[in-house]
């Protein structure tokens, strides 16, 4: 890790004591007990990250960046060394890291992998832990699109919230119609925006399903998932627009 650079004072018994006591001081406060190894995830540090910018990208309390700036005896926030690993307690982060499966997309989405490179997303790639997804105007990974400009922030593990918290509500109140035996088919595609206060607004059915039933559950899933969490405090923008595509008993070629 490079050093800032060092100023010395240069005087009779003043330069000796100033040295003395800032030798004397500690570079930081002590570093609590390292959680298990179990408990932490290790990101792989990318060129041009800042501690406090992943306290934003990947805290649920940004300001919690200087506990992990302790853990790993960071002594300044703002130079980091690419490459190198940084060891964040899973308590910290907004979401659970994980590996993943691009089953379905449109547009081309970008991946920013571990190492600071950036890739296109494709059907059938698996993107690791640390990686970032950004997508622009009318670009989507998985049921979804975004209908508002991201202004190049990356979205991708609160979608991955908004989207566990939608399909959890949703699945809930399915109706018998769509289940076993009957297994009823149809699509519902919404759309809606969530405000900077996670706030939604604009809420309509733009593709029904043509089943009273469908259409309704699909809305529930919406509606009980609300309010959302608010958006990453790096957007600048006053809402996200989003569309939802839920999907009954599809077929494989219908959400490809």
């Amino acid at each position: 890790m490079r050093l800032p650079i060092a100023a010395f004072l240069v005087g009779l018994g003043w330069g000796a004591q100033a040295a003395a006591q800032t030798a004397a001081r500690p570079a930081l406060p002590p570093a609590p007990p390292a959680p298990p190894a179990s408990d932490l995830y290790v990101y792989t540090i990318a060129p041009r990250d800042t501690l406090i910018a992943l306290g934003r990208v990947l805290l649920a309390s940004p300001a919690r960046w200087r506990e992990v700036q302790r853990l790993n005896h960071v002594r300044n926030p703002r130079r980091l060394r690419p490459g190198r690993p940084l060891a964040i307690p899973l308590a910290l982060l907004r979401t659970i890291p994980a590996t993943a499966q691009v089953l379905w997309l449109r547009g081309t989405p970008r991946v920013r992998l571990v190492d600071g490179t950036n890739a296109v997303a494709l059907i059938g790639s698996t993107i690791g832990e640390g990686a970032r997804l950004t997508t622009q105007a009318g670009e989507a990974i998985g049921p979804l699109d975004v209908l508002s400009d991201t202004m190049g922030v990356d979205f991708g593990p609160y979608l991955a919230r908004v989207l566990h918290d939608v399909r959890e509500n949703w699945y809930r109140i399915i109706p018998e119609s769509a289940r076993a035996p009957l297994m009823k088919k149809g699509k519902v595609s919404i759309e809606f925006a969530i405000l900077k206060d996670g706030q939604v607004a604009g809420l309509q059915i733009v593709g029904s399903s043509g089943d009273i039933a469908l259409d309704r559950a699909a809305y529930g899933g919406i509606t009980a998932s609300k309010p959302f969490p608010p958006l990453p405090t790096e957007f600048g923008g006053q809402y996200l627009a989003l569309r939802f595509h839920f999907y009954y008993n599809p077929e494989r070629s219908e959400i490809q």
